[in-house]
């Protein structure tokens, strides 16, 4: 797939948070945090070949990325919006990446 870097961070034990937009009010993404990751294993290990790739990027440039969306029992893929209005109006789906790099 393909979209906009929209966020580029670390958690405060240093693992990769990214999200990315898919399209207009779509994305995918991490989790930001290691409580909410817990089986999700969203969040990028530190000096993983993703991770290294990452810190070539700056938010705001277009990515390629794959990987696999993270799957849910209620919406099929896991969508982690805040309120039922987020998930329909600017819905973000948690995203495990395998690969990202500039285009």
């Amino acid at each position: 797939w393909t979209g906009q870097l929209v966020e580029l961070d670390t958690n405060s034990d240093g693992l990769g948070i990214v999200r990315i937009l898919m399209a207009p009010n779509v994305s995918v993404g991490t989790w930001n945090n290691a409580i909410s990751d817990i089986g999700d294993q969203t969040l990028i290990q530190k000096n993983s070949p993703v991770y290294r790739k990452l810190a070539e990027l700056r938010i705001g440039e277009t990515v390629s990325f794959s990987g696999s969306f993270v799957m849910s029992q209620e919406d099929h893929f896991k969508e982690v919006s805040i309120t039922q209005d987020g998930s329909m109006e600017d819905p973000a789906f948690l995203f495990r990446f395998d690969d990202i790099h500039r285009n």
